[in-house]
């Protein structure tokens, strides 16, 4: 995963980071099955065309579980005050 991310220019020593990572060890002392363990990842990603190619690549890789957490702009403040204008102004009509 790591090489795939970096393949596309991903810094994963600032943009990679874990989430969080657990197990099902304590079935294991009864069922006495395999241990799986789980990490969840979170990417940081500055634009759309590399969110999606790092889709692609994930997947082709076997990773598929995965989803965007949070979405957020550079200019939210300006979109946020051009929707609060647009909403006063289309009421008074």
């Amino acid at each position: 995963m790591v090489s795939a991310l970096e393949k596309l220019g991903i810094d994963v020593s600032k943009d990679l980071l874990i989430k969080d990572i657990s197990s099902n060890f304590k079935y294991y002392l009864l069922t006495k099955n395999d241990i799986l363990l789980t990490k969840e990842y979170q990417i940081l990603v500055r634009d759309g065309k590399i969110a999606s190619q790092i889709f692609i690549e994930l997947e082709k890789i076997g990773i598929s579980n995965v989803s965007i957490d949070r979405l957020d702009h550079s200019k939210i403040e300006q979109f946020r005050r051009e929707v609060k204008i647009n909403a006063h102004y289309s009421r008074k009509k």
